[in-house]
């Protein structure tokens, strides 16, 4: 299953959908005072642009090898030779390469809540590994499991190409004051591998390097593109809010495709009578 990172799912979100995003290298700093920043990056120079306030209140995110940075607003920018400035100190030197993100719209922060709200909704089907136990029928499950589909199996790591080595008579999912647990009718001998097919939900720490596995990142950046849009429309002006309105019902027609797209497919085994 692919992997995606914090990062790289804000920046598609800002940089494809939002469009109100620029990512970019700095070509170094002019040097930090105090109580202000200058930031250098030459490519974003155009004096053609110049007296038209670019970026001005804007939201600059540093980024380094270990993550986000800071985030500071912009006080002005200037066009001849891409300086971004503001009255605040950086937490750090910034050097010739240093990664960084200019967000206009929202607050970086802002789409990253967004993305964890909308990740805590995702659900995906995997499948996961218990050792077994000799004599044990319950064993314990973390709270991100929702469902079980399927348990299987295996004596040995050969078995595994054998889908059908290791069938249980009967298998449930049952929630407890401790937690929950997975019941199967029958013991195993010891260091058996039970695979169980798993509903579960997924989440993303909170670093801006953090991952996260899911089908398809489209749906999740769909889903906070809706998400954006109805906190823009919030803020807009009445002629504005009309244009943030209709792209948040596009972006949340896609989701709700994607969504039906990539839900689980459920294939249950018929049990007849439970065990316990």
């Amino acid at each position: 299953m692919p992997v995606y990172s914090r990062r790289t799912l804000r920046q598609r979100l800002s940089t494809e959908i939002l469009r109100d995003t620029i990512v970019s290298t700095t070509s170094g700093s002019s040097g930090i005072t105090t109580g202000s920043y200058i930031i250098l990056d030459s490519s974003k120079a155009d004096p053609t642009a110049s007296g038209e306030q670019l970026y001005f209140r804007h939201w600059l995110r540093l980024l380094g090898s270990a993550g986000r940075i800071q985030d500071v607003r912009v006080g002005s920018f200037n066009t001849g030779i891409g300086a971004f400035a503001g009255a605040v100190v950086l937490a750090t030197t910034v050097f010739s390469g240093m990664p960084y993100e200019v967000h206009g719209a929202l607050d970086p922060a802002e789409k990253d809540a967004v993305l964890d709200a909308v990740i805590r909704e995702v659900r995906i089907q995997e499948e996961q590994p218990l050792w077994s136990v000799k004599d044990m029928t319950i064993y314990s499950l973390g709270p991100e499991v929702l469902d079980v589909i399927d348990v299987r199996y295996y004596a040995d790591p050969a078995g595994s190409l054998n889908r059908d080595e290791g069938r249980l008579t009967w298998f449930g999912l049952a929630k407890t004051a401790t937690g929950q647990e997975l019941r199967i009718s029958e013991a195993l001998p010891a260091s058996y591998q039970l695979i169980y097919d798993a509903i579960v939900t997924v989440s993303l720490g909170a670093g801006d390097l953090a991952t996260v596995n899911l089908d398809s990142d489209n749906l999740v950046i769909w889903g906070a593109a809706a998400r954006c849009y109805w906190m823009l429309e919030q803020q807009a002006p009445g002629q504005e809010a009309g244009k943030y309105k209709e792209r948040r019902a596009e972006a949340a027609r896609k989701y709700s495709v994607l969504s039906a797209r990539f839900q689980p497919k459920i294939v249950r085994k018929i049990q007849l009578d439970e065990y316990y």
